[in-house]
């Protein structure tokens, strides 16, 4: 690699992700694909508004379950 390559010059500031893009094949989160999609699914439930998300049921084990049982009749 040559002097030139090692370095990118940006006349404003020192920006790195330049040079990570060159060198490392760098992708910021503002262009990835995921982290977009995740985005427009947060922006969508808040579009809808707390009252449409539903509320996940609890999972239980085996095991809580029978200690539940067994509590309950005694």
């Amino acid at each position: 690699m040559t002097t030139k390559e090692h370095f990118v010059y940006t006349p404003a500031s020192t920006d790195v992700s330049i040079r990570w893009r060159q060198l490392y094949g760098y992708v910021p989160p503002s262009e990835d694909p995921v982290y977009q999609r995740k985005w427009a699914e947060f922006r969508a439930l808040a579009i809808k508004g707390i009252e449409s998300i539903e509320k996940p049921k609890p999972v239980y084990s085996e095991k809580i379950l029978k200690l539940r049982n067994t509590h309950a009749a005694s």
